[in-house]
């Protein structure tokens, strides 16, 4: 498994990537679209830097790390970094983003990088957990609660339901509606 910066791929392996089901997905969000980063890029000059890399193994692309970073951050034009995936089952995908997160630390030391901004998902969550646990983090959620809880419960992932149960015990949860704002 590799793990490569995008301006770093040879150009079998840019037009592997541009044609895998990877680079689909990263196309279906306005923001990512290369005419957009090419925008963004022109927008802010040359003080943000490309480091946006990919996972891949024998041209299968895994996951892409969109980053335009300056200074000692790393976010996509001063905005978390969105991670994308293909939704494989299994091990590989432990694998490619344990391959991510070693690239994430080789870049961190090589660039002295300090901070990451990143939309959280059950992988970095789970590597970075012991790390964010100790800032303090506001998480906002709307629901609609004219359903009956039943079926609030019954539409969340099952593996998200033990961390609910964890959340209802040890977090401090307002509710702030029209009668209390």
């Amino acid at each position: 498994m590799k793990a490569k910066l995008i301006k770093d791929l040879d150009p079998d392996e840019l037009n592997a990537f541009h044609s895998s089901e990877l680079f689909a997905l990263i196309n279906n969000e306005f923001s990512y679209v290369s005419s957009y980063v090419t925008y963004n890029q022109e927008y802010f000059g040359k003080e943000y830097r490309d480091i946006s890399l990919v996972i891949y193994e024998n041209n299968d692309f895994l996951i892409a790390f969109y980053a335009f970073s300056q200074s000692s951050t790393i976010s996509f034009f001063n905005n978390p970094v969105k991670i994308f995936d293909v939704n494989r089952a299994g091990k590989i995908m432990s694998l490619a983003y344990q391959n991510l997160f070693t690239k994430l630390d080789e870049l961190k030391t090589s660039l002295d990088l300090k901070e990451i901004s990143f939309y959280p998902n059950s992988f970095t969550l789970s590597k970075y957990f012991d790390l964010i646990k100790l800032k303090e983090i506001d998480f906002f959620s709307f629901v609609d609660l004219d359903q009956a809880m039943p079926d609030i419960r019954m539409n969340v992932r099952k593996s998200y339901k033990s961390l609910i149960n964890w959340g209802n015990d040890n977090l401090s949860v307002v509710l702030v509606d029209c009668q209390n704002q």
